[in-house]
């Protein structure tokens, strides 16, 4: 989804809609085969970091880079700082 440009918002085409279709199913099967196991058991994010706190980004270890949004590019781009 990152790939799509702003005008993809627009696009109602049948073929762009089953391509998008497509696209999340192979994102869900993803998530699935990792993250099977921890359904009902463990969380799978960690929200806090993920999602509510601020912090020096250069202190991320390699694990929690996979996981904190300070690290994806597309919120860095569009909140300019953290």
């Amino acid at each position: 989804m990152k790939g799509l440009g702003a005008s993809s918002k627009l696009n109602a085409e049948w073929p762009f809609l089953v391509y998008l279709k497509e696209i999340g199913r192979q994102a869900a099967h993803e998530w699935l085969t990792q993250h099977f196991d921890a359904i009902g058991q463990r969380s799978t994010v960690d929200i806090r970091a993920k999602f509510l706190r601020r912090h020096d980004r250069t202190r991320c270890t390699p694990s929690q880079r996979r996981q904190c949004a300070c690290h994806e590019p597309a919120l860095v781009s569009v909140q300019g700082r953290r």
